[in-house]
């Protein structure tokens, strides 16, 4: 019977955990703090730390040279460990894998500690391309049919959202580079574009802070 009722606690606990991130993703911030409080003390991990540090006006960046590549959290939720490693491309074999239609690339990196062994496998990112002043919009404002066009939905003046044909070029991340059919300072629907009729009747809602923004203003609370 006890561990029926552990079993059942346990379980009300991630329903509440979940039910907070959904809140928080809605922006009912004092609900999700209603949530969080409910939860037993003895219960809280990483997962309810997480969406506690959430709930802050701002969270540290992590800071890299380059792109961060590995996170994790402590089991307590309270600390945060990011890593990554630069290197650069020295080797393109001119010769292509039939099998497994593949190139093998060779990559110089920097081993500090030795902390990459022989045989070791790692996920690698490269940047091929560099393109100042880039017209970028998130990849999820994107669209692609099944002949391999792409569109947007350009948000007009009178709250409509229409279709437009886009050039889009390279993609970094979660941003894709638009080269033709969006001007710079347009708004295109970022998220629930897929499905929308051509012409639909639209509120805009001012987007979430981005990790990006997030570091440029502790970067000026610095300076000052």
């Amino acid at each position: 019977k006890s561990r029926s009722l552990e079993r059942e606690r346990q379980t009300s606990y991630y329903q509440r955990i979940a039910l907070a991130e959904r809140e928080w993703s809605a922006n009912n911030l004092g609900r999700v703090e209603q949530l969080l409080n409910d939860c037993p003390a003895d219960l809280r991990g990483w997962e309810w730390h997480y969406l506690k540090r959430l709930r802050l006006p701002s969270l540290p960046p992590l800071c890299h040279p380059a792109g961060v590549m590995t996170a994790v959290f402590s089991p307590n939720g309270r600390w945060i460990a990011s890593g990554s490693m630069d290197g650069k491309v020295t080797v393109v074999s001119p010769a292509l894998d039939p099998n497994s239609t593949t190139v093998e690339v060779w990559v110089q990196a920097k081993n500090p500690g030795q902390r990459l062994k022989p045989g070791t496998s790692v996920q690698v990112s490269m940047l091929a391309q560099t393109v100042p002043n880039a017209l970028v919009v998130p990849a999820s404002a994107v669209l692609t049919a099944s002949d391999g066009g792409t569109t947007v939905m350009v948000v007009n003046p009178d709250g409509r959202a229409h279709q437009q044909a886009v050039k889009t070029g390279v993609k970094q991340g979660d941003e894709v580079q638009i080269v033709d059919g969006v001007k710079e300072g347009q708004k295109v629907v970022t998220a629930g574009a897929y499905g929308l009729p051509d012409n639909t009747k639209i509120t805009v809602e001012a987007p979430k802070e981005s990790a990006k923004d997030t570091e440029k203003k502790a970067d000026k609370d610095t300076e000052k």
